[in-house]
């Protein structure tokens, strides 16, 4: 009787560094301080994260050749979503799904869940085999999803709640500060290793309305017309960026931010301004070597803030409020049509945006 079953090539380079047998219990001891399921060394083949994978279908260990399988149907069980491809840059984020009737499947994997054990996946392929003799083809197999380190959960350090005008150089700004000085918002998060190279980064996509309003008419000064944009000049944020260079050890990545905006003198005739800012804030590893894409640390962070400001004989706040840091319970990947140009009417950069190891 023949015997069906599936095959996966996957990059060569990445079986020395995924999961040694100390990786896996360095993994199943977190998991079990967190309740989570363990998974034993000698566990069904590790897929990582954000790498692509190629499965197809064998008879007798032999791979089918794409022009012997018709109608490919594949199923994928386990929480996890599975990308064809997934592309960042300045211009544009986009990630393409996975066509799960191509033959062979090209398949990358995410976790839907901010999970630290291995997670289960079920591979399943169903189609038409016509080669000698024909028939139909079911083949199941059971692999496992990682990713090259666990994360804390995001927390901030800092979140400024009140709007204030401040002088930057001779310039008015509208920004939120604390009980200090600082204005902005400060999140970090913690990234336990399982390899020795790859990076983690901070990016931030925001939904900016600011307009001026006159005579009861609002004419638009700033809008990404509902859309989270990237809002950056780099890709990634180089600042946020830090190099993944020993296993088994911790390390801190920081995004800082302090956006507002410019109360210039041409706005002064103005009823009122009007400034509504929402961020989305998220925290990736990635590892070009090895062809591993982005792959989310845990779940994103929204924030975001709102002022309303008029002139008369003298720059005034009068509306405001603001959106503390909350976890967005979503694991998908973000997409954005492009970048914002014009940063200075947003607000700038923080200079102490910042990674480091601890």
């Amino acid at each position: 009787m023949d015997s069906f079953g599936l095959s996966v090539q996957k990059n060569k380079s990445s079986e020395k560094r995924l999961l040694s047998d100390d990786a896996i219990l360095r993994r199943n001891a977190r998991a079990q301080a967190e309740g989570a399921a363990l998974v034993q060394a000698t566990a069904n083949e590790t897929l990582e994260a954000g790498e692509v994978s190629q499965f197809i279908g064998t008879i007798n260990g032999v791979p089918i050749p794409p022009g012997e399988m018709q109608d490919p149907a594949w199923t994928v069980l386990g929480n996890t979503y599975l990308f064809d491809a997934i592309a960042y840059a300045v211009a544009a984020g986009t990630t393409n799904p996975a066509n799960m009737n191509a033959y062979p499947l090209n398949m990358i994997p995410e976790m839907a869940l901010p999970l630290h054990a291995l997670i289960p996946i079920t591979v399943q392929l169903r189609g038409t085999y016509t080669g000698d003799p024909p028939g139909p083809f079911f083949a199941s197999s059971d692999f496992q999803v990682g990713k090259a380190g666990y994360a804390y959960p995001t927390t901030f350090e800092y979140f400024g709640a009140h709007a204030t005008i401040q002088d930057e150089d001779g310039e008015l700004w509208v920004k939120f500060a604390g009980d200090h000085d600082d204005s902005g918002i400060t999140l970090f998060t913690k990234f336990h290793s399982f390899t020795n190279s790859g990076r983690i980064y901070a990016i931030n996509l925001v939904n900016v309305n600011y307009y001026f309003f006159y005579n009861g008419r609002a004419t638009q000064i700033l809008t990404t017309n509902g859309n989270y944009y990237f809002d950056g000049n780099a890709y990634p944020y180089p600042d946020t960026q830090v190099d993944v260079t020993q296993d088994d050890v911790e390390y801190t990545v920081e995004f800082d931010d302090d956006p507002g905006f410019l109360l210039a003198d041409s706005l002064k005739k103005c009823d009122y301004l009007d400034w509504r800012f929402s961020a989305q804030t998220y925290f990736f590893y990635d590892n070009a070597a090895y062809g591993v894409r982005p792959v989310l640390l845990g779940f994103p962070t929204s924030w975001g803030y709102y002022a309303r400001a008029a002139y008369d004989d003298g720059w005034a706040i009068t509306d405001q409020a603001a959106t503390p840091p909350a976890v967005i319970q979503s694991m998908v990947l973000p997409q954005w049509p492009h970048n914002i140009v014009g940063q200075e009417s947003i607000g700038r950069p923080a200079a102490n945006r910042k990674g480091r190891r601890k």
